[in-house]
């Protein structure tokens, strides 16, 4: 997960980023959201 002012979606997307975030705060509900899925795999 890679985010914040500096970080563009595709540059996210080139590196594998698993996600994007513009904020630290959408950083917070993205990690629940990953949690949930990789703990229903």
């Amino acid at each position: 997960m890679v985010g914040g002012a500096p970080i563009t979606p595709e540059f996210a997307a080139e590196i594998g980023a698993d996600a994007y975030t513009p904020d630290a705060s959408s950083a917070a509900n993205s990690a629940a959201e990953l949690m949930k899925f990789w703990n229903a795999l």
